[in-house]
């Protein structure tokens, strides 16, 4: 009996250097797309089994013409097929695995599609914040480009200012100078009239009445004489002002 239980199915200790692995890896989860290897290992794997079991039936048959002549044959007989069943057990064993292991694949590359569309919301999503980003960009800049031309707008009223406060001082000149000819000319009349006091006695009193319009004039003269200091205090400080 212990020839006939030397053919049952040998422990993972006891197998070759790297069957485990190999057949471990047909098992072991792998990308979604690879599902078709999968099935061809699981039909590899099955393929073995049957080899195996073909191989282990053959040895039986041998070993039973060999111990053909031996009066225990009936419990030769009684081993091998407890063999036989237990290399079936195996296998289906190997089977049930190789199809849970197919579950397990299909679970993960549905967990794997569900990522990829995770991700390709999260890319959408990324690309519509970046698409608001350059908006808001975009507007600052145009803020920034209305500022700078009303600064430009603002520049061009203070020239405007600046040529129309020119203006006003030089006819303030022209004003004066306008002035001092008519006191001059006033002098020289003055004088005239001091030369020929006798002959003109009764032109005296219209020269009196121009006095007190001289007099007049000087206190017009006077007043517009401050109010051009009050124009230049007050341009003084809008030009700090506007500096």
């Amino acid at each position: 009996m212990d020839g006939f239980l030397a053919y049952r199915l040998p422990e993972a200790a006891a197998l070759p250097d790297g069957f485990v692995e190999s057949s471990g890896d047909s098992l072991a989860p792998r990308a979604p797309t690879a599902d078709e290897d999968y099935k061809d290992e699981c039909q590899r794997v099955s393929t073995e089994g049957q080899n195996m079991r073909s191989d282990l039936s053959m040895t039986f048959k041998d070993t039973v013409k060999q111990q053909s002549s031996d009066s225990s044959l009936c419990k030769y007989t009684f081993c091998c097929s407890n063999v036989r069943q237990d290399v079936n057990s195996k296998l289906e064993e190997q089977k049930d695995e190789c199809l849970y292991q197919l579950g397990e694949n299909e679970m993960l590359r549905k967990k794997l599609e569900h990522l990829a569309d995770c991700y390709a919301l999260a890319e959408q999503q990324f690309a519509q914040e970046m698409k608001q980003k350059i908006l808001e960009l975009q507007l600052v800049d145009l803020k920034i480009q209305q500022r700078q031309e009303g600064s430009t707008q603002d520049q061009t009223q203070m020239q405007l200012y600046v040529e129309q406060v020119e203006e006003i001082l030089a006819t303030e000149k022209n004003l004066h100078l306008q002035l001092a000819d008519d006191g001059d000319k006033l002098q020289q009349f003055q004088v005239a009239l001091l030369k020929n006091n006798e002959l003109f006695d009764s032109f005296k009193q219209e020269m009196e009445k121009m006095a007190r319009s001289v007099k007049e004039l000087k206190k017009e003269n006077e007043f517009l004489k401050s109010r051009c200091e009050k124009s230049d205090i007050t341009l003084v400080k809008l030009v700090e002002e506007v500096g």
